[in-house]
């Protein structure tokens, strides 16, 4: 992991989690602005893989954010079973992300490209699904990253309770 990338914490108002790598001052807010869901199912791994994808814009700059809840089920031929755990992902997405800066010299003449994003910053924490269903029925969720705090609107946690309650209802 780059040395650049720091995790200043993802802390969730229930108290339920805690990654602290490096205590920095918050200097921005994002405030939560939409959701996505998609589900789909792997062949290869015999796994559904379900995510709700929440983003996010900054309030102290051009930044916007997702934070994606990613989950797996075993077994494609029948109803997905109830999952163990959700990974949460938080990646950052500068203003610049659509048209990235790059440029490349041969022999000392301009070769004109294409740049274009290959990956952005990331963390991510797994939760257990307890943990994440704790997440989802709190009345606030704060988590931290990229010295930001995340304000989930009340539509994303609407979204994130009806998550949980039909992946708590598997069996």
């Amino acid at each position: 992991m780059r040395g650049a990338l720091l995790l200043a914490g993802v802390v969730c108002s229930t108290g339920m989690a805690t990654a602290a790598f490096a205590q920095t001052p918050l200097t921005g807010r994002a405030l939560g602005q939409g959701v996505s869901l998609q589900m789909h199912t792997d062949q290869v791994s015999n796994t559904w893989i379900s995510t709700a994808t929440l983003t996010f814009a900054s309030t102290t700059d051009d930044r916007t954010f997702t934070i994606d809840f990613v989950t797996q089920f075993p077994g494609t031929g029948q109803p997905p079973a109830r999952p163990r755990a959700v990974d949460m992902i938080v990646s950052e997405h500068p203003a610049t992300e659509n048209s990235p800066a790059m440029s490349m010299r041969l022999n000392g003449e301009s070769l004109p490209v294409r740049p274009r994003v290959h990956s952005s910053r990331s963390v991510v924490v797994t939760l257990s699904f307890d943990e994440f269903v704790r997440l989802a029925n709190a009345a606030t969720v704060a988590p931290t990253a990229f010295n930001t705090e995340f304000q989930f609107s009340d539509a994303q946690l609407a979204i994130l309770r009806t998550f949980a309650e039909e992946w708590t209802t598997r069996r």
